[in-house]
């Protein structure tokens, strides 16, 4: 059984700390480089795919067309989220390490990859193919038979950012 308040309290910290962060960075004098905006950026999906699990955990299983639509929208949202946070944090990285903008457009383009999958298997799950999550008649949400393929990328993002650091 899901503990919405638990939800709430992780989620709700989560998103506070965030926020807090976003306009801590807005308020202070920014450069407007490259990196920071990456960073934004990822603070800001980060914001929204907290609020957005939070919204997924309290609609789950409660009837109604309504309630079925948010379920596909807010679980796409979070399960895209993950691999654009990755992406970015690499780019992020490599910006910071190299300084490099000839280097990083050469990555970005191989980085992308994973992303343009998951992107593409996120829209064929779109099409009722449940390959990475369905939602039930009853609007319970399942993860689908490739949804560790998500979890993968993000694992390539995060390895990719560890080699570009040393």
């Amino acid at each position: 059984m899901i503990n919405i308040p638990e939800i709430l309290v992780a989620n709700g910290t989560g998103a506070f700390l965030v926020l807090f962060l976003l306009l801590y960075r807005i308020r202070i004098a920014q450069t407007n480089q490259f990196d920071e905006k990456a960073y934004n950026f990822m603070l800001i999906v980060t914001f929204i795919a907290t609020i957005n699990e939070t919204l997924s955990f309290i609609i789950d299983a409660r009837p109604g067309f309504i309630f079925h639509i948010l379920q596909y929208i807010s679980n796409t949202i979070s399960s895209a989220s993950s691999g654009i946070i990755g992406y970015c944090w690499c780019l992020f990285v490599e910006y910071h390490i190299h300084r490099n903008f000839e280097r990083i457009k050469k990555k970005s383009r191989i980085l992308a990859i994973p992303l343009i999958i998951a992107t593409i298997l996120i829209i064929i799950n779109l099409l009722g193919t449940g390959i990475i999550f369905d939602i039930s008649k009853e609007n319970v949400y399942t993860r689908g038979p490739m949804n560790f393929i998500l979890y993968i990328f993000v694992f390539v993002y995060y390895i990719e950012s560890i080699y570009t650091v040393h």
